[in-house]
């Protein structure tokens, strides 16, 4: 198996996850960013069977995936109201 294996929702769409194999122990390790109070923070967790890192990461995709998907576009409002003072 090569490493890192990247993690993707869905299979699909940018990373959200890596698994990294520790060379010098036998170990994975498990990374991911997240926000916490809106700044952008890296995560890690270190597992000892690959199984255990793959359940994790993929709930971690999941989680990440879901919060991105509820926080609205930046640029949604401007591109909307731009659109309706041309549309008029």
């Amino acid at each position: 198996m090569k490493f890192p294996k990247r993690l993707r929702h869905n299979g699909r769409g940018k990373v959200l996850a890596t698994i990294y194999k520790r060379p010098e122990h036998p170990q994975y390790r498990l990374y991911w960013r997240a926000r916490v109070d809106g700044k952008a923070r890296s995560r890690m967790k270190d597992f000892a069977a690959y199984s255990e890192a793959k359940r994790a990461g993929d709930k971690v995709v999941a989680d990440v995936a879901k919060k991105e998907s509820a926080t609205p576009a930046r640029n949604a409002t401007p591109g909307v109201y731009v659109f309706c003072r041309s549309f008029f």
